[in-house]
């Protein structure tokens, strides 16, 4: 990237100059702030229109997690220490209406989907609850 020098402070119209990667990435920002109810839209609905542009494809948005889960059972069994059949569970339940023993749940979801989609996650806490930031781990 281009170094622009100027001898007193910045230049009246200095803008920073982005790389195509750096450009890649920014445009990786997903922001879903739905209410969801759990008889007609879940979080994997949401995932849906946010990677694949389409609501129906959230069945999609399981598959690959499912896949990364598969892929990256060690790192996500051993290290991370997840409840790998409760997982499995989750994303292997495919019906319309989201039972609520089925939704995506924090941290595990989160993580996963940072890595699936390599992009950073943030589940916001509501009341008291911390929130939380997932970096993809890959």
């Amino acid at each position: 990237m281009p170094v622009v020098k100027h001898a007193h402070g910045q230049p009246k119209n200095n803008k920073r100059i982005h790389s195509k990667n750096e450009e890649k990435k920014s445009s990786k920002k997903i922001s879903i702030s739905k209410k969801l109810d759990a008889d007609k839209e879940n979080i994997f609905r949401s995932l849906a229109v946010a990677f694949f542009k389409d609501k129906e494809k959230w069945k999609d948005v399981k598959f690959v997690m499912k896949d990364q889960l598969i892929k990256q059972k060690e790192l996500y069994s051993n290290i991370f220490g997840y409840n790998m059949n409760y997982l499995m569970a989750v994303l292997s339940y495919l019906s319309q209406t989201c039972l609520m023993e089925f939704w995506f749940y924090s941290s595990e979801c989160a993580q996963l989907v940072s890595d699936t989609f390599n992009v950073p996650v943030i589940v916001f806490g509501t009341g008291s609850a911390t929130s939380l930031l997932f970096l993809p781990y890959n």
